[in-house]
């Protein structure tokens, strides 16, 4: 029952009247599965569909050379202003985690207020 957790995916191209043929063999050549073929309008639509393709952890390696590529490619003022935007979600994140954490303990001591009898005081 693997073809159950299959799931596909679509798209639409369009095409030049008259060059619907050269679009669908472009598409199924590409591994597209061509679902439909919108000839009335202008201009023609195909619906295509096809498996959609996993993404194995092994190439995050290949992921992570891409991008540090990319980034060495920018010049400096912008390699410093994506570094920069980087440690700000990090920190953004860490926060608001420590945020969620804190407010936690706060429900926790509202639903049960007998446990912690004159150390809690809200917040406002």
């Amino acid at each position: 029952m693997a073809d159950a957790d299959v799931r596909d995916e679509y798209t639409t191209a369009r095409s030049v009247r008259g060059m619907e043929s050269k679009t669908i063999a472009t598409w199924e050549s590409n591994g597209w599965e061509l679902v439909s073929h919108a000839q009335a309008k202008l201009p023609p639509e195909m619906k295509c569909r096809r498996v959609k393709p996993s993404d194995p952890p092994d190439k995050s390696g290949a992921l992570l050379a891409k991008g540090w590529t990319a980034f060495r490619r920018l010049n400096v003022r912008m390699q410093f202003i994506a570094a920069a935007a980087v440690v700000v979600a990090a920190e953004a994140a860490s926060t608001s985690a420590d945020v969620v954490a804190e407010r936690g303990q706060v429900y926790a001591m509202k639903d049960n207020p007998a446990r912690e009898i004159g150390k809690w005081k809200p917040e406002l």
